[in-house]
């Protein structure tokens, strides 16, 4: 079924305006595209994607990905005025809406800016317009119930400064820790996640940049050990990172020789710790390289490496399980393109069939490693669409599952807690 979407600025929400292109959809790879479902109910609810038909993708084979097996993943949704919930079915190819999913409402009609989950079992969704942050508790079945009896965490430092990166708002891999950046004073808060998911802010919370640094999207490596902050400079590219070791108590404690001289805007660290893996390109900069660092036992980033990518990558998906070595880029332009980690040398490698014959403006890997899941967005931001592979048997995008359509708003994937 064929498409023509204007892809809007990626899963970053980056800045109101950025370069457009007009994508040809008609399925990845020649796969059959779900029929999205209708938006609607008082929180901006989503409908159900259908089953792909006959001429869907069949399974190939490929490389080891590192991935593990998954029986399905929870999709949530901070879309107008509440959070929606999805249920990826892999075994049906199909999402669809979360079973006995009770309406959660907010605050505001506003969608949320960011989302994170913690340990499988806690949601946070952040909300600048309002101040607040959302903490949920997700059940086995994927339904949420409100933490704090229903009560947000106050976080009044984000009206009227909030950042429009996407990684502004993170938790570390063990989900611990729940890191929030405040750009308009140039700080960064973090909470400690209680056994039952409330928010206490950690010993040195807030801690202040670096003098003029203004601070853009957070990372951590992939065990947890250190934070990254990019620096955004003239409202569009990064010329440092600040980097601090991480405390069992969340207390942050500067790396030294932090912040360093390097354009890595966005970035995401791998499962072994090792590297990070990151982008330099904004809205009017296009850097057609996609980026490799070291991290060094002491928290230090090598001097990124350039590798050729096919257009200008501003957002990365780094696949987030043990041994998973994957990693995918969404273009300027609306293109996805993969990669693997050689561990052995340090390198990225291209992966066979990249770039990939399918839109994508932003991307997202369950816990697992298993399925990554790709959005498409319209440039008045108002129709969503997302799209899911199977990695289990191949790399190249061409194990196509379902595809699901929703309001607009941040969202977060997740596993069976």
């Amino acid at each position: 079924m064929e498409r023509t979407r204007i892809l809007a600025a990626t899963g970053l929400m980056l800045i109101a305006a950025l370069m457009l292109a007009t994508v040809a959809c008609s399925g990845p790879s020649g796969c059959s595209l779900a029929v999205p479902g209708q938006n609607g109910g008082s929180s901006g609810g989503t409908g159900n994607g259908s089953t792909p038909g006959s001429n869907a993708c069949s399974p190939s084979t490929g490389g080891n990905t590192g991935s593990t097996t998954s029986a399905g993943s929870y999709l949530f949704i901070a879309d107008a005025g509440g959070i929606a919930g999805e249920m990826l079915n892999p075994s049906a190819s199909q999402i669809t809406a979360t079973t006995n999913w009770n309406p959660v409402s907010v605050d505001t009609n506003l969608t949320g800016t960011w989302t994170a989950v913690a340990q499988s079992k806690y949601l946070y969704v952040g909300y600048p317009s309002i101040g607040q942050i959302y903490g949920l508790a997700i059940a086995q079945d994927g339904t949420v119930s409100l933490l704090n009896s229903g009560t947000p965490f106050a976080a009044g430092y984000l009206i009227n400064g909030y950042s429009l990166a996407a990684q502004a708002m993170i938790t570390n891999p063990a989900g611990t820790l729940l890191f929030v950046l405040d750009p308009s004073v140039g700080q960064l808060h973090t909470y400690q996640i209680a056994t039952d998911g409330g928010l206490s802010e950690a010993s040195n919370s807030p801690i202040y940049m670096p003098s003029g640094f203004l601070p853009y999207n957070l990372a951590t490596d992939g065990l947890g050990a250190y934070l990254y902050v990019s620096d955004l400079e003239n409202g569009n590219v990064t010329g440092q990172v600040a980097a601090y070791g991480i405390g069992s108590d969340g207390s942050l404690t500067a790396v030294t020789g932090s912040p360093f001289a390097m354009k890595l805007q966005q970035m995401q660290g791998d499962s072994s710790g090792k590297y990070m893996v990151g982008t330099t390109a904004g809205v009017y900069v296009p850097d057609d390289n996609v980026y490799l660092a070291a991290i060094g036992t002491n928290g230090v980033l090598s001097t990124p490496v350039a590798y050729a990518a096919t257009d200008s990558p501003i957002t990365v998906a780094v696949q987030p399980n043990q041994g998973g070595t994957l990693v995918y880029t969404f273009d300027l332009n609306g293109g996805v393109e993969g990669f693997q980690i050689d561990t052995s040398k340090g390198a990225l490698v291209t992966v066979a069939g990249s770039p990939f014959n399918i839109p994508g403006a932003s991307g997202q890997f369950d816990p697992s490693g298993q399925f990554l899941f790709v959005a498409e967005q319209s440039i008045d931001a108002t129709t969503n669409i997302l799209d899911v592979y199977d990695l289990s048997a191949t790399s190249n995008l061409t194990k196509y599952l379902a595809t699901v359509g929703w309001s607009s708003g941040a969202w977060s994937v997740t596993d069976t807690p």
